[in-house]
């Protein structure tokens, strides 16, 4: 598989759903290697676990003391189209505009402007298992051969619940959370 950006910048505009902020992202094409960063207030935010600063109810990236909040949707979106090397510039507020609550506008607008580059992306490949755990929750990564994620789920409100991604973009891109 090989890196991938966008043809040409992409802007979305909404609301940030915690901050209520009216904000802009635009989103920019990079060139290989160089990897997926946000942009705001003259600081650069690379993607990196290292630059998760809260996982408490959105996915929030900071350094240096600027912070960009809920890139979630944003993100899952770009895995999905494969897109490794882009700049998301985020203008007017610190938070990724909520959109319609999923992926579904960012994949829409972007999906046709998506371009090949001509150097290899590195793929991790899980040779064993690996499990993570935070309380009673927990996350179970074992070798397969090709994608395919389990999301199983109990609570008091919704009951008892699993869903399985196998791949189509169309299963999951409207997805929300709750």
């Amino acid at each position: 598989m090989m890196q991938r950006t966008i043809l040409e910048k992409v802007e979305f505009s909404g609301v940030g759903i915690h901050t209520g902020e009216e904000v802009t992202v635009v989103l920019h094409p990079e060139e290989e290697n160089t990897g997926i960063s946000f942009y705001r207030d003259g600081v650069r935010i690379p993607l990196s676990p290292e630059n998760v600063v809260n996982s408490h109810h959105s996915t929030d990236l900071g350094r240096e003391g600027v912070v960009v909040k809920t890139v979630e949707h944003l993100l899952s979106t770009l895995h999905l189209l494969g897109v490794t090397n882009l700049t998301v510039e985020v203008k007017g507020g610190c938070e990724v505009p909520i959109m319609d609550g999923s992926g579904q506008e960012f994949y829409s607008s972007l999906k046709d402007v998506v371009a090949e580059q001509s150097e290899p992306q590195e793929v991790f490949v899980v040779e064993e298992e690996i499990e993570v755990s935070n309380g009673s929750a927990k996350v179970v990564a074992v070798p397969y051969d090709g994608f395919e994620a389990t999301y199983e789920s109990e609570h008091d409100y919704l009951g008892k619940f699993s869903y399985t991604y196998r791949g189509d973009v169309e299963d999951i891109i409207r997805a929300r959370t709750y």
